[in-house]
Order: structure tokens, then C-alpha cells, then sequence
């Protein structure tokens, strides 16, 4: 609980002092609490107050499963990995970032095992190793609208 609390805090500090002059991270710690503070600053990266908004909202749901031991050790090797990958293309805080954490938070709610999550995270690397993006941005957004319309 106090764990907790100190994120949130250090979560709503981050909010506040991000601003014009914040600059995109290059790559994330592989560190169960310093990804949370990394993510945190991915989202941050905009202006657009609907967006920091909403992935305030996506933190605080994320945070929770991030430390509930949902995700285990080869799960978060991967998270770490794909995120790396992610950045390294320059892919955008929203819709990017934000549908990759979506779908990890979505597959929690939708009570998906944890091999299913170890599937979908493969498909995202393998998806995430062509030369372009734009193929991982649409696997993405695909996966995210499915579990939105409550298909899987």
C-alpha cells in the first residue's frame, strides 16, 4: 500500500513538471520500478491535455498490475524488450505506447492466461522486427479494439 502511494506521487510529480522542454526517453531500465517511472514519461510525452488524461487513468489501472505479479520474470523481459524496440522506431506516446499498455492491461481484465499473454507478446516482437512500424501500430490498434468490443 505505501509502495503504492509513493508511485502514485511519483506519478502525479512527473505530470506536473512535464512540459514543452521534456524530451522522448531512448530506452527504458530493464527494473520492475523504474519501467513504471519510464512508461510514465513515455505517456507524458504530449501536450494534449485528453491524452495525459487518459493515460493517467491507464497508469494508475497498469501500476496495480504491474506489481500484483501478473506479469512474471520472462514477461517482463519481453515488455522491456518490446518497449526498447518501440522507442527505437520512434513510435508515438498515443496511439502507440498507449495501445501496447492498454492491451497488457486489457489482458488482465479479460482473465487471459498467462500463456496466452506469452503468445500475443512473441507476435508483438516478431511483428515489431520488420523494417517498418506500421505493421506493429496496426497489430496494436487490431488487439486492442478486440478486447474494446469484447471479442476475445
Amino acid at each position: 500500500m505505501f509502495r503504492r502511494r509513493i508511485i502514485y506521487t511519483l506519478f502525479f510529480l512527473l505530470l506536473l513538471t512535464a512540459g514543452g522542454n521534456a524530451q522522448m526517453i531512448r530506452e527504458v531500465r530493464h527494473d520492475r520500478n523504474d519501467y513504471l517511472l519510464d512508461i510514465t514519461s513515455v505517456l507524458q510525452y504530449t501536450s494534449n491535455k485528453e491524452y495525459l488524461a487518459r493515460g493517467e487513468e491507464l497508469l494508475e489501472r497498469f501500476s496495480g498490475l504491474w506489481e500484483s505479479g501478473y506479469f512474471k520474470d520472462h514477461h517482463r523481459e519481453k515488455i522491456y524488450d518490446i518497449t526498447d524496440m518501440m522507442l527505437g522506431k520512434t513510435m508515438r506516446s498515443y496511439p502507440h505506447f498507449y495501445d501496447f499498455i492498454s492491451c497488457l492491461v486489457m489482458f488482465n481484465s479479460s482473465r487471459q492466461d498467462g500463456n496466452s499473454l506469452e503468445l500475443w507478446l512473441t507476435e508483438v516482437d516478431t511483428t515489431g522486427r520488420q523494417r517498418s512500424s506500421t505493421p506493429l501500430a496496426e497489430f496494436l490498434d487490431y488487439t486492442r479494439r478486440l478486447f474494446e468490443d469484447n471479442m476475445l
